[in-house]
């Protein structure tokens, strides 16, 4: 039954962006060995042309890259109506980096299971944004949230920068608590003596 489960599963079309063919080369085996299909670029100007040949699912991207650096690579994608809704990692060992609004950061080095976390939450999240029905569940009571739309925690060291375009979630109402109606415990009558001698 595993194998038929896994061709139903839907493939992923993962563009990988670094100037490092070692990096290339162990990500794609590491994204093929989770079913996506992978394609790279050793550059940000060849990437940006790929994207918009191929439109892939994900977007992964380094940031000092030779002919176009990987932040203005985000920049141009999010300035193109049909690439914008891409969700993107970018991947650096860069660490001050001022990052757009919105863009996802992962770290290098990191472990492989937090990138093929940060992989599988991304798609999961994108599939209905971009159109792509997602499985639902049903339960008594309707239908639910489709799957992967839920709020997900980030795998350790990847973050997303504040976006205006998405606010914070607000937070509940603050009530002052109560005072709390139980009496404090009287110590025993023996040892209030004893302290009175004392």
């Amino acid at each position: 039954m595993e194998p038929s489960a896994r061709k139903e599963r839907p493939m992923s079309s993962i563009l990988l962006i670094d100037d490092d063919p070692d990096l290339i080369e162990i990500y794609t085996e590491l994204l093929e060995q989770m079913g996506q299909s992978v394609m790279s670029a050793p550059d940000g100007q060849t990437g940006l042309k790929l994207a918009r040949e191929h439109q892939p699912d994900l977007i992964i991207t380094d940031v000092c890259m030779p002919h176009m650096n990987g932040l203005e690579l985000c920049r141009r994608l999010r300035t193109d109506a049909r690439l914008r809704a891409i969700p993107r990692i970018i991947h650096s060992s860069e660490v001050n980096l001022l990052l757009p609004k919105g863009e996802v950061f992962l770290p290098k080095p990191c472990e492989p299971r937090s990138l093929m976390a940060l992989v599988e939450l991304l798609l999961a999240n994108a599939r209905p944004a971009r159109g792509k029905p997602p499985s639902r569940k049903r339960s008594a009571g309707g239908s639910s949230p489709p799957v992967g739309t839920e709020p997900q925690a980030a795998p350790p060291g990847a973050f997303r920068s504040p976006s205006s375009q998405s606010p914070p979630p607000a937070l509940p109402p603050t009530t002052p608590e109560a005072p709390d109606p139980t009496p404090p415990p009287i110590p025993p009558s023996g040892s209030a003596q004893s302290s009175a001698k004392n």
